[in-house]
């Protein structure tokens, strides 16, 4: 028996054999065996209900593993983990059993078995003990016991005279139903963790040219062939009777687009809502902190005796921390200010309270009122600021696509990056995550990204809205259409529109074709490279490739600026040699109509270089504006063409 990170105990409180190692081969009782013959359990509680599974079923025991969400899956099903590479399913069995729920604890454990040919984890409380029992002392399971439904049982063994109940699962009924193949062309025995994903793309091409977003802490991609822009969240009017997940209508350029939220669609609650739970726990925490600051300052103050034990609250919270909001890197942001301000609090906390410990009152008031007290008061203003960042955060943006013959914008918390990851990254999802009903194969595969740590759940966005819905859709935009709320008709286009990428340089806009972009990335390390121009900043490491990388802001003859989180690398292909673009921010992917951009002004070719801007564009009636650069002429120094790095 084995336990990743951390040995599995085979009884409680002992450790037993190497990580990933499975269990010990044994003989094990087959139905009709012997009364006398012994059968081998591994035992497991789930709220306060003894549990044993055939020790032949357990491949390993490991500790509770960070678990990315699916959208659509039964509700029982956590999400999927990393195992050592691969896909892990992760089921509550709490959950699944009909117990009530309960917060995770350090003696939780996943037990890994095998369901329909694919290893999957059911989360325990607790591991208890390797046993043996008498097959006579096994009984059939009635209707119910311990409110558990007797189809998810084999049978009770009792013991001590009927004192202790071990309820025997049968771990292969857990799935509400046999798995069907998904996929006709896929080999006998494949299971769907094991295949390739179906809509990945032909077998020729090498990668996955990937918009990815986040919602909450989770990371889904789609392919960005399917993007016609991406927008900032635009003024959504709500309309009665609308499908599901559909928030409102929206007007984009003559255009009246349905705003499907993807948070709503996938069953969880507004991000407003989200954050404002958000703020209320650490609001809840701050104050709980300050009562604990103000307890010892009572206890120094009138001698009194101060409960070390509310040291607890500070260690929980931290703990807590410890894994939220995994990709959500703006919060991220603004929480680590706070985490690193309390971690300084509550070591002054500590050594105040040590001190009273030792009986040396005088001491432990003077770090009360000195230290303590000043590293409380940065703990305050770093919560204070973190609160007004929440409340000012504006990261949600709206990825125009069309689904069903109907163009829509789909509302997510934030846009990630622009990537190509491998298609050999790509599985198929397990089939208990699959999803059911309308939302089944919304989730077409999962990209496990930087040996499996990354996971994105890419999304089949034909799948995401049933010809149901978009019919309807089409009605609600086709009604605004007839009250004069646009002036041509849905997905009408025209044929000189342009989709480009936009990004921000020294508060000016600037703007590439999105056919000459690879993908957008964040700044790595740069490495220095002797007698090139001064706008070639450098090389950088992108999987293992060389890339050379010009600054956009040297190039075009802008201030110098130091580079932040929100520096990206645009990476463009320049006759076949890859060369990346630094840029203070990515804005959006936008459709633009040729006749929104004109030539540029003679002074704004002067102050930029002549063949460098190709245009200026004008968007809502010209009060927004950006340039338009031609990309190959970012690599040519005074005309003529810059060898670049290799």
């Amino acid at each position: 028996m084995s336990e990743q990170q951390g040995a599995a105990p085979a009884r409680a409180g002992e450790d037993e054999g190497d990580p990933g190692q499975l269990v010990p081969d044994v003989k094990h009782p087959i139905p009709g065996a012997a009364v006398d013959e012994d059968i081998e359990l591994v035992t497991c509680v789930l709220g306060g209900v003894e549990f044993g599974l055939d020790i032949n079923a357990v491949q390993e025991i490991v500790r509770l593993p960070k678990i990315t969400p699916v959208p659509r899956a039964p509700g029982y099903v956590e999400g999927v983990a990393n195992l050592r590479g691969n896909l892990l399913p992760i089921i509550n069995s709490r959950a699944r059993f009909g117990l009530p729920g309960a917060c995770a604890a350090d003696s939780n454990r996943v037990v890994v078995v095998e369901l329909n040919g694919h290893p999957t984890g059911l989360i325990v409380d607790a591991v208890r003990e390797v046993m043996h029992v008498k097959r006579r002392d096994v009984e059939d399971a009635p209707a119910a016991v311990q409110s558990v439904d007797a189809r998810f049982l084999k049978g009770v063994v009792k013991l001590n005279g009927g004192q202790r109940l071990v309820l025997l699962l049968d771990h292969n009924s857990i799935l509400e139903s046999p798995a069907q193949p998904t996929d006709a062309g896929a080999a006998p025995g494949a299971t769907a963790g094991e295949r390739p994903a179906a809509a990945a793309g032909a077998a020729t091409e090498e990668h996955e040219h990937l918009v990815t977003f986040r919602i909450w802490e989770e990371e889904y991609g789609i392919p960005i062939m399917e993007v016609q822009e991406i927008i900032r969240v635009p003024n959504i009017s709500t309309i009665p009777n609308a499908p599901a997940g559909v928030v409102g209508i929206a007007s984009l350029r003559n255009r009246i687009l349905p705003v499907v939220d993807l948070r709503t669609k996938f069953g969880l609650r507004p991000l407003k809502a989200e954050l404002e739970a958000f703020c209320i726990r650490m609001r809840e925490f701050e104050r709980v902190q300050a009562e604990i600051v103000e307890k010892l300052r009572l206890a120094l103050s009138y001698g009194g005796h101060f409960d070390q034990g509310l040291l607890r609250a500070s260690r929980d919270f931290e703990r807590g921390q410890e894994g939220m909001a995994t990709s959500d890197r703006l919060l991220q942001s603004l929480v680590a200010p706070v985490r690193e301000a309390l971690k300084d609090a509550t070591a002054h906390l500590r050594a105040a309270v040590a001190l009273l410990g030792t009986g040396d009152a005088l001491a432990a008031r003077h770090e009360a009122d000195g230290p303590l007290r000043r590293a409380h008061a940065r703990l305050a203003d770093a919560f204070e600021k973190m609160y007004v960042g929440v409340a000012r955060r504006d990261d949600e943006r709206c990825l125009v696509v069309s689904v069903n013959g109907i163009s829509l914008a789909l509302r997510v918390d934030a846009v990630n990056q622009v990537l190509q990851a491998p298609r050999s990254s790509v599985e198929g999802p397990p089939e208990i995550v699959a999803g059911t009903g309308d939302g089944r194969d919304q989730l077409r595969g999962i990209a496990k990204l930087n040996e499996g740590k990354r996971l994105i759940m890419l999304l089949a966005v034909d799948k995401l809205v049933t010809r149901l819905e978009a019919t309807s859709m089409k009605q609600l935009t086709d009604r605004a259409a007839d009250a004069g709320e646009r002036g041509r008709a849905v997905g009408g286009g025209e044929s000189d529109e342009r989709q480009l990428v936009t990004f921000k340089v020294a508060n000016e806009e600037f703007a590439v074709d999105i056919m000459q972009v690879q993908e957008i990335i964040r700044l790595e390390k740069v490495t220095k490279v002797p007698h090139v121009p001064a706008f070639v900043e450098g090389v950088v490491n992108l999987r293992g490739n060389v890339l050379p990388v010009i600054d956009l802001r040297k190039r075009v003859h802008l201030a110098s600026k130091e580079y932040s989180d929100a520096t990206r690398v645009v990476v463009m292909d320049f006759k076949g040699v890859k060369t990346g673009i630094i840029v203070d921010a990515v804005s959006e992917v936008m459709r633009v109509h040729g006749r929104d951009i004109e030539p540029a002004p003679a002074i704004v070719r002067s102050r930029y270089g002549d063949n460098i801007i190709e245009g200026v564009g004008k968007l809502d009636k010209g009060d927004r504006m950006f340039l338009l650069l031609r990309a190959e002429e970012l690599l040519k120094s005074d005309g003529a063409p810059t060898d670049l790095p290799a």
